[in-house]
């Protein structure tokens, strides 16, 4: 299974607490840090060490990417991975990492043994390890001056004990505030990590295809033929016998476009004789209307046995006026169904973001896919239907690195009396622009909740030995509260705050934010 994994450049002026809190916080399996040149954290063995050791307690997989020599030298003494670019850490599968015994500074006892510092030790190890750095006194009066330290410690214990017997805890909630500061970043298709001094972070695309169906009136209108023209004819015998005339016999006007009608009843023409047939158009509508004396033609085989003209014009044929398609009523339907479209498929690319992504604003694109219509210009229809797909796309952020771009910008805005708290960032994706292929310049603003900065050593100054409602009423008048303060005293009966600073413990605590909020 293919790890998940996390580029991060660093600027140059992170100290050791803030790479191992980046680490901390990272969520991928595999971190890549580009360390430029001269970085302060990485210059000592002892720093690389606890960055080394923060990744093996977090789990994570560390390789550092530095053409730094120095960097590589240390690094390669603990057995830490580390490449000459990006891509070539990407490329490799599995990375070289230090084992836990080479974190640790070991130093050799005296009998030989290695051990970890003695401050690390516990149990039967520690008691041990102190026996051996101390060592045990070798005559009597070595045993007996260390019976006297130990019971002068005794008395100093006692003493000291009895003197500090009151202690008190101060809870105290500075006030809180809330804070605002815009701030503008890139997203870019083409980054290979978040770059924060530049506000640059990568971008994905992300595109869905949604389609629809509407329906209008068609708004074209044209005459089109109705009812045929009727009349009759006069068939001539030119033979000295009878000569049928079947029902359907065609006889036609001889312009150079013939006007044809059929008779519609059967006939027989009487030997030099003449007969009165009814005719009807072969089409309908008003072109069967002809003048008397027009229909003289006969085909079929009657052509030669007899001769035919109408003694009155026809009449009758009629045209009526239909619904047809036009082009404006295509364009209309179009334009209406890709607005509705593009509202919908807004929406549902915003929906289907996928989780820990936002939607970069100014970066969605519409591009029609199908347009199918029922019905073609000048078409006889009452009705004209479209279906209509289209294809929506947008570029998309992660919303943790977007976060780490919104605390770098309010960070600096914080004043000097204040301090930011960890939760309650709310971040606001504004407007975006387009600055060139496959990059969106991006405004933006991050709330956050800044609390009134309270010095320890400043309270403790402030109340100790003072009676409990005075030292109560003097916090609440010279120190910026949100609430009003907390004073435990130990024992309960004790009236009066303790003499010795070291005796009263101060505890600054924050009120949970009002409301919180991610982009």
């Amino acid at each position: 299974m293919v790890k998940t994994e996390q580029i991060v450049h660093l600027e140059g002026d992170e100290d050791i607490h803030a790479v191992r809190g980046l680490i901390a916080r990272t969520q991928a399996e595999r971190l890549v840090l580009v360390v430029p040149r001269h970085h302060p954290a990485f210059r000592s063995l002892v720093r690389l060490k606890l960055i080394a050791r923060q990744a093996h307690e977090r789990g994570v997989d560390l390789a550092l990417v530095t053409r730094d020599p120095d960097v590589r030298e240390l690094a390669r003494e603990i057995h830490l991975a580390t490449f000459r670019s990006v891509r070539a850490a990407q490329k490799a599968t599995r990375w070289r990492q230090p084992s836990p015994d080479l974190l640790v500074s070991r130093h050799p006892s005296s009998n030989g043994r290695s051990g970890v510092p003695l401050a690390w030790q516990r149990g039967r190890e520690a008691v041990l390890a102190r026996r051996e750095q101390i060592g045990a006194p070798a005559n009597w009066v070595d045993r007996f001056v260390a019976l006297g330290l130990v019971l002068g410690v005794l008395i100093v214990l006692v003493a000291g004990a009895l003197l500090l017997v009151p202690a008190a805890t101060i809870t105290l909630i500075p006030a809180q505030s809330e804070l605002t500061v815009p701030f503008q970043f890139v997203a870019d298709l083409n980054a290979e990590g978040v770059f924060l001094r530049q506000g640059r972070i990568p971008a994905q695309r992300f595109s869905i295809t949604v389609e629809g169906t509407a329906q209008t009136a068609t708004s074209g209108r044209k005459d089109v033929p109705d009812k045929p023209a009727t009349g009759a004819v006069v068939f001539v015998n030119l033979l000295p016998q009878d000569v049928p005339i079947p029902a359907g016999t065609i006889v036609r006007t001889s312009a150079a476009v013939p006007v044809r009608f059929r008779t519609t009843e059967d006939a027989v023409v009487p030997a030099n004789g003449r007969v009165t047939v009814p005719v009807e158009a072969l089409n309908p509508g008003p072109t069967g209307n002809v003048d008397a004396f027009l229909i003289n033609q006969v085909e079929g085989p009657a052509a030669t046995a007899v001769r035919v003209f109408n003694p009155e014009p026809t009449q009758g044929g009629s045209v009526k006026q239909v619904a047809v398609v036009t082009a404006a009523d295509k364009e209309q339907l179009r334009t209406q169904l890709s607005q509705r479209l593009a509202q919908e498929g807004r929406a549902a690319l915003e929906n289907q973001v996928p989780e820990g992504f936002t939607l970069v604003p100014g970066s969605v694109t519409m591009e029609p896919v199908t347009e199918s219509f029922d019905r073609l210009v000048d078409e006889q229809a009452d009705v004209l239907t479209l279906l209509y797909r289209l294809r929506v796309s947008g570029l998309i952020v992660a919303r943790d690195d977007v976060l780490r771009l919104a605390r770098r910008a309010i960070e600096r805005q914080v004043p000097p009396d204040r301090f930011l708290l960890q939760e309650g960032f709310r971040v606001r994706l504004i407007s975006g622009q387009p600055a060139s292929e496959g990059e969106v310049q991006v405004s933006a603003e991050v709330t956050g909740v800044t609390a009134a900065r309270i010095d320890g050593n400043q309270v403790r100054d402030l109340v100790r030995g003072q009676p409990v409602d005075e030292a109560y009423a003097l916090l609440l008048q010279r120190l910026p509260l949100a609430a009003d303060p907390g004073i435990e005293l130990t024992p309960s009966w004790w009236s009066r705050m303790p003499y010795l600073p070291l005796r009263i413990t101060v505890r600054v605590a924050a009120l949970p934010p009002a409301s919180g909020g991610q982009p």
